[in-house]
């Protein structure tokens, strides 16, 4: 399954089905690139 990189800040794993329904994987050698990304104290609230 391919690979693609969010704009440098994590990746995922994309899987379509039946070409309508795209999942977006994440297994756990990549979710903590996406954890890191999406916690709040990472992220400026202005």
């Amino acid at each position: 399954m391919p690979r693609y990189n969010r704009q440098g800040f994590f990746e995922v794993i994309e899987f379509w089905v039946e070409n309508r329904v795209l999942l977006e994987l994440l297994p756990p050698t990549i979710a903590p690139q996406y954890l890191v990304f999406m916690h709040p104290r990472n992220h400026s609230s202005q």
